[in-house]
């Protein structure tokens, strides 16, 4: 190729040096990373955007000392190269675009690995941070690649910039007539019952606006868990309701008052059309109201309640209990569990029919079905040893 003379074997030790490159360089950026800044107690956003400038870095060093190291003068493909750039500059904006972006958030850190960001709808972690794109990580462990262009020109919600204090807003509506020091004395205690709320800075309430139908109050609370912001936002709205309920202050539905003329020509005109649509109201609400009332006994709630251990707990404490829970499937004559088993789980039979036998006397005991429940013992046992 002009002046230069290349061979196979020239050519593969190239490929192959330059594939060493590639290969050492990462493993002594991942050494850098993971044992020498650990040791030096940097954090894990300034590691990451650490170890990529050197692993990039590196690498561009590596690929220009290796073709002179072989013999290969550049200079000779100067004019190639010049020819090659003007087309893949063309070609490639986007990629460039995303290279300068990478380059701007690695030095810049407007964001970082570890920072928990909200970019248009999308809330995740980021989770890695290179040239071309960053790695963020949802609430539902959904791994998604964002260009780096877009987290430079558009606008970010980083909860953890700075530090991870931030603070939530929640509205609550009560009905006219309503004590606002009572409510704003039932707001507070119910950011109190949240463990997870910061005591200082410490809650706030605000009465925000008086509308048609209600009074606007809203919660302010802390939190240094800016990952675990709607859960705590719907822990609260629990802990809120049931606290409104116990002390009588209502939520307000929205009222209009509909003012129709002529009604006496209005009955007599829909007068057939309401006597034949009532007695199907009536049939309709009556097989409501049963299903309902059997959907509530066979509930989880009013199970527990039957339960002596169980029956003196709150119903916030009942919904925790519920939470940790989970329904399980067992075949016909399956073993749940057998004789001397080690066990700390309560269940709670929904339907079909449990055998307790003892294994050993191949004798039968008694019959459980739905609505019954065992393993009461396992689980107050299993709690004290793991209190020991």
């Amino acid at each position: 190729m002009g002046e230069i003379s290349l061979s196979i074997q020239l050519i593969v030790t190239v490929i192959l040096a330059f594939v060493a490159v590639f290969f050492v360089c990462t493993f002594l950026s991942n050494l850098l990373k993971d044992k020498i800044l650990v040791k030096l107690k940097f954090d894990e956003g300034s590691r990451e955007a650490i170890a990529t400038i050197f692993r990039y870095f590196t690498i561009t060093i590596g690929c220009l000392l290796i073709p002179q190291a072989a013999g290969i003068d550049m200079s000779s493909f100067t004019f190639l190269a010049g020819g090659l750039g003007i087309g893949l500059g063309f070609g490639f904006q986007g990629l460039a675009q995303n290279f300068v972006s990478g380059l701007i958030l690695l030095l810049e850190r407007p964001i970082k690995v570890g920072d928990y960001i909200e970019l248009d709808k999308l809330e995740g972690t980021i989770r890695k941070i290179s040239i071309r794109s960053t790695v963020i990580v949802t609430n539902d462990d959904i791994s998604i690649i964002v260009p780096n262009q877009i987290l430079v020109s558009n606008k970010i919600i980083n909860w953890s910039h700075g530090n991870v204090l931030s603070r939530i807003h929640i509205p609550v509506r009560v009905a006219y007539g309503s004590d606002p020091v009572l409510v704003t004395e039932v707001l507070l205690s119910a950011a109190r019952q949240e463990p997870r709320v910061l005591h200082h800075p410490k809650p706030q309430v605000w009465l925000r606006n008086f509308g048609e139908n209600c009074i606007d109050f809203e919660l302010l609370v802390w939190i240094e868990l800016p990952k675990a912001r709607l859960p705590i936002q719907s822990s609260l709205n629990y802990i809120i309701q049931s606290k409104l309920y116990q002390n009588n202050i209502n939520i307000p539905i929205a009222q209009r008052d509909l003012w129709i003329r002529n009604t006496e020509e209005l009955k007599q005109v829909f007068a057939p059309i309401i006597a034949s649509s009532q007695s199907a109201k009536i049939k309709s609400a009556t097989t409501t109201e049963y299903q309902e009332l059997e959907r509530q006994n066979m509930s989880l709630q009013a199970l527990l309640r039957k339960v002596v251990y169980f029956e003196g707990l709150s119903d916030l404490a009942l919904l925790g209990l519920i939470e940790m829970g989970y329904r399980e499937t067992f075949a016909p004559h399956q073993f749940i569990f057998h004789e001397d088993d080690p066990g700390d789980a309560f269940h709670i039979i929904l339907s079909g029919v449990v055998e307790i036998l003892a294994e050993r006397a191949n004798k039968h005991i008694r019959d459980l079905s739905a609505g019954d429940f065992f393993g009461e013992l396992a689980l107050i046992m299993g709690y004290l040893e793991r209190r020991r």
